[in-house]
């Protein structure tokens, strides 16, 4: 048993010394910078900031041309702009003056490109192929402040629906009024902070087309590529977002890393 362990061992060597030249693997970290497009509608949507880490294995198949696929976390997203306004009079009595901010959607993803690798000159690399993405948690940050009366909780809360005055309201890349307590009783001050998992808004799967340039200095790699989005994000309608699966609205994303290759 020891010799076939041994015999093992030393073809795996051998195989290793002779292909050495031709794997790598290179760990990567990093910064996405995302946003969401493809629709007009959206421009309020702001670019973010988030992790992405991994690592890629390349098979080299001649000294211009190699192939790699990879395996990534990755973090995207974007800053809406978008605010919620809900002010309520009931019998003609302001109640509530309260308003929430959205600040960030982030999307993670694990995240598999296959690409196409053209050593150009002197470890300049020029890459390009196709990205399969598998988002595994989405959630929502949100901002609150405002108002409230405490007769929202008392017996007056048993008024009809008749007698309520409710404006709801969606302000897009401008900041409305603040709240005020004019002319309403005993109101209360109302700050907080939320978090929401919106993944049943979102599709489970992303196809990208990854574009990049990579630049190799004693096997450290800085690396940069632009995702193009090809498919829809959302697969149903979000009102708080205003968005849904009619929507043409696609992930963007510009990844910045720095690995260290490693020949296999």
């Amino acid at each position: 048993m020891k010799k076939y362990i041994l015999l093992a061992f030393v073809t795996l060597l051998t195989w290793s010394a002779a292909t050495a030249q031709k794997w790598c693997i290179t760990p990567q970290i990093g910064i996405n910078l995302s946003d969401l497009q493809g629709s007009d509608k959206h421009d309020y949507f702001n670019t973010t900031t988030g992790f992405v880490g991994g690592v890629e294995v390349e098979r080299r198949l001649n000294d211009r041309l190699g192939i790699s696929l990879g395996g990534f976390y990755s973090i995207k997203g974007c800053n809406p702009n978008i605010t919620y306004v809900c002010i309520e009079r009931r019998e003609n009595v302001k109640v509530l003056d309260y308003q929430e901010h959205c600040k960030q959607i982030k999307l993670s993803y694990l995240s598999l490109p296959l690409l196409v690798n053209f050593h150009l000159w002197k470890g300049l690399t020029l890459k390009g192929g196709i990205q399969y993405s598998h988002n595994i948690r989405a959630r929502e940050k949100r901002q609150g402040e405002g108002y409230i009366s405490p007769l929202i909780n008392s017996d007056f809360d048993k008024v009809s629906y008749a007698d309520h005055n409710i404006e709801n309201l969606f302000y897009r890349g401008k900041k409305p009024q603040a709240p005020t307590s004019d002319n309403m009783p005993d109101p209360e001050r109302i700050d907080g902070h939320s978090t929401k998992g919106i993944k049943s808004y979102i599709h489970a799967a992303d196809i990208a087309i990854p574009l990049g340039i990579s630049y190799e200095y004693k096997h450290i790699v800085l690396d940069v590529r632009y995702q193009i989005g090809l498919t829809k994000v959302f697969r149903q309608w979000n009102s708080e977002l205003d968005a849904g699966g009619e929507d043409n609205i696609r992930n963007a994303c510009t990844s910045i890393t720095i690995g260290y290759r490693f020949g296999l």
